[in-house]
């Protein structure tokens, strides 16, 4: 694929099936450009990959970089991508990164029921500290619960900025009636954070069954919010029921 923008067209050739997230005000403000196209294709010494603007003093969902990616209903996933921040990428206080999800992928303080859905994309943190954010029916917040990641028992992980990373998501749904839910992340192959007492469902027909691609600021107000237009790329999407490449 060519550099420059990426259209929504090309992103449906690229995940078939993928439906963009946004209102009806919001979806009529990104086409007509009075907000800004946030997806743009990038080369570095031949190799091609996603580029994604986070726009300055904005926070909250950018419309067009949120996406519903669907896939075959299954009990357990493996979801893998690259991710890298810019040279000189303010954090602030923090940001949403894709994760998996199923039914409704619950999110924007909508707890789940334990049949309606559930979603545990990623989030980044001040200094590139980097955890779940998990929406699921035994949520201690409105909000989502957030599982750092660590590289000890001590010691957050963090995500250096002008790097590549590569986060791995595993996922396995709970047996009905039990908390036996795993919930695992690798950051460069190695593992920083597991858990294998979640409850995702009541209803064993909710299973995983797509990609919450989610990327921007926020929180919900200005301080959120990055003083300068910054990008994050990614590259490397992976979804399997098989072993993750690493």
């Amino acid at each position: 694929m060519k550099q420059g923008k990426l259209t929504d067209r090309q992103t449906k050739e690229l995940w078939p099936g993928a439906q963009l997230v946004c209102g009806k005000k919001d979806f009529l403000f990104y086409k007509t450009g009075i907000t800004p196209h946030p997806h743009f294709i990038d080369e570095e010494n031949g190799n091609h990959f996603l580029k994604v603007l986070i726009p300055k003093k904005h926070y909250g969902p950018i419309v067009g970089a949120q996406w519903k990616i669907p896939l075959a209903p299954k009990d357990e996933y493996l979801f893998s991508y690259k991710i890298k921040f810019e040279h000189g990428f303010d954090f602030v206080k923090g940001g949403k990164l894709p994760g998996l999800a199923g039914g409704t992928a619950n999110s924007g303080g909508h707890i789940p029921n334990g049949y309606d859905g559930w979603s545990a994309r990623m989030m980044f943190w001040d200094e590139g500290k980097l955890s779940f954010y998990l929406y699921y029916p035994k949520q201690t917040s409105k909000w989502g619960e957030k599982l750092y990641l660590r590289t000890s028992p001590i010691d957050t992980l963090r995500l250096i900025p002008g790097q590549w990373h590569q986060i791995t998501q595993h996922i396995r749904m709970n047996d009905l009636g039990k908390k036996n839910g795993i919930i695992e992340a690798l950051v460069d192959g190695k593992q920083a954070f597991f858990a294998d007492t979640i409850l995702f469902r009541k209803d064993d027909k909710l299973a995983i069954d797509q990609v919450f691609y989610s990327v921007f600021m926020g929180g919900d107000d200005l301080s959120w919010a990055s003083s300068k237009d910054q990008y994050i790329y990614f590259d490397d999407f992976y979804v399997s029921t098989q072993q993750a490449k690493q």
